[in-house]
């Protein structure tokens, strides 16, 4: 019977490296999609862009691979070996001992390669959170018995975070002095033109009156 599901190839034996070793060739891709393929190969057998601009944390992905292991796989060009997204998790994972490595092999020409290198990069730059989510999260892990570990955060981030939010940390209220002015957070929640209902009163903010229903 035909088996069904992505085809993936072993690792293959040690050979040529970098540019001297020669991956299998790729099969074509459907319209819209990179010819590209995935394969474990030698770690030493790719080699980061002489051209990455990207400064990245190599220690934090150290810390990623200790909890979660190595996951996902290098983009790399099959014409150089030169890697195009994963330039600094290859890095790491030579530190951490890494003999092998996924990767996914791209047919494309100098110019493409610069700018998926590019692309990926900057993509990452205009990302953003939803705070509350990114927070609730962050919360909900912290109260496993791994807190925090693998996420990239730690408590001081997650903290930060709230008071970013103008939140307290989970165990905290109530220890606060009562007659303490606390910070205008960076994100305050009250509005101009907003108005309060307070049991029997109605609070205006901005004009700081307040009068009974």
């Amino acid at each position: 019977m035909p088996r069904s599901g992505p085809v993936v190839r072993r690792a293959p034996r040690p050979g040529p490296t970098g540019a001297d070793r020669t991956p299998e060739p790729l099969l074509p891709a459907p319209e819209g999609i990179l010819n590209q393929g995935y394969e474990y190969v030698p770690i030493e057998s790719v080699h980061p862009h002489p051209e990455n601009p990207r400064q990245g944390d190599v220690g934090a992905i150290c810390e990623s691979i200790e909890a979660n292991q190595f996951f996902g796989a290098l983009v790399v060009q099959r014409s150089t070996g030169n890697i195009l997204i994963g330039n600094h998790r290859h890095q790491a994972a030579a530190h951490k001992g890494l003999k092998q490595i996924p990767v996914i092999w791209v047919d494309c020409d100098e110019d493409r390669a610069r700018r998926i290198l590019l692309a990926d990069n900057r993509s990452n730059d205009l990302a953003s959170y939803n705070d509350a989510s990114l927070v609730a999260l962050l919360q909900e892990l912290d109260r496993t018995d791994d807190g925090l570990s693998g996420t990239g955060y730690d408590q001081d981030a997650l903290d930060e975070l709230l008071a970013e939010l103008g939140m307290q940390p989970a165990g905290t209220e109530g220890l606060t002095d009562d007659d303490a002015v606390p910070e205008v957070p960076v994100r305050p929640v009250t509005r101009l033109g907003d108005l309060w209902l307070l049991g029997g009163h109605t609070i205006c903010p901005h004009c700081g009156t307040r009068n009974a229903s």
